[in-house]
């Protein structure tokens, strides 16, 4: 996206290093009390660092399936063979055309910042209607909130029109299923298939175990390390 398709180009790790080596010396040259210089330079670095990992993605592979792209945006499930977290949201990204938005939780674990996992949604003991229970975990998750106790036909209407908004702006919420999450969650197929027809502006995505080999273009443990310390790096100077 970022380079003519026609020019002789590689993508490997010394890009996110200069782009962190580079970053990191201009918050050091700032001024102490800069506050809003620092964030600015901050927000400005994470939404770089969110194109520059889409180089990442195959161009082979993404020609391989023409049709894997319209599969997404009509938020069908797809199993993508990548290992992480980090890999899904790059793998995602690239395929959106928008910038991959990351996020460091404690000091080690990349995540998108709209990934939502299947294991978040474990309901613990049988509930009366599954379905709804997990809906309302979406709307904490999405609307940043509580979701109404008797959740009826209006607040799903309410969900499902924010993530169409979302979507819009770029923000596209989605499940991921790891692979020890798959049998986790009784009646797993049965809650997705009904979920993908209530929510249609929710994705679904399966995480492969298998190498990501065609998929990226250097080994995922290396990009999400690197994405992993260019975080690390942007956290020390807020």
């Amino acid at each position: 996206m970022l380079v003519p398709q026609q020019t002789s180009f590689s993508f490997d790790e010394s890009l996110i290093k200069s782009l962190h080596n580079a970053t990191e010396t201009c918050l050091q040259q700032l001024p102490g009390q800069d506050s809003k210089a620092v964030l600015d330079i901050v927000n400005g670095a994470a939404a770089i660092l969110g194109w520059l990992v889409l180089l990442a993605v195959s161009e082979s592979w993404l020609q391989d399936d023409p049709a894997l792209r319209d599969r997404l945006l009509s938020a069908g499930q797809v199993d993508i063979p990548v290992a992480s977290e980090a890999g899904i949201e790059v793998v995602i990204a690239r395929l959106l055309l928008r910038p991959a938005k990351l996020q460091l939780v404690g000091d080690n674990k990349v995540l998108g910042t709209t990934q939502i996992s299947w294991g978040e949604l474990e309901l613990g003991p049988p509930r009366c209607d599954e379905l709804i229970e997990i809906k309302k975990l979406i709307w904490k998750r999405v609307l940043k909130g509580d979701a109404p106790q008797t959740f009826k036909k209006v607040d799903e209407d309410d969900l499902k029109a924010t993530l169409k908004y979302l979507r819009e702006k770029g923000e596209n919420y989605y499940i991921i299923i790891l692979p020890e999450h798959r049998d986790r969650i009784p009646n797993t197929e049965h809650l997705l298939t009904h979920l993908r027809r209530d929510l249609e502006y929710l994705g679904t995505f399966h995480i492969g175990s298998e190498a990501a080999d065609r998929i990226l273009v250097m080994p995922e443990g290396n990009l999400r390390a690197q994405i992993r310390q260019f975080l690390l790096m942007l956290r020390k100077f807020l």
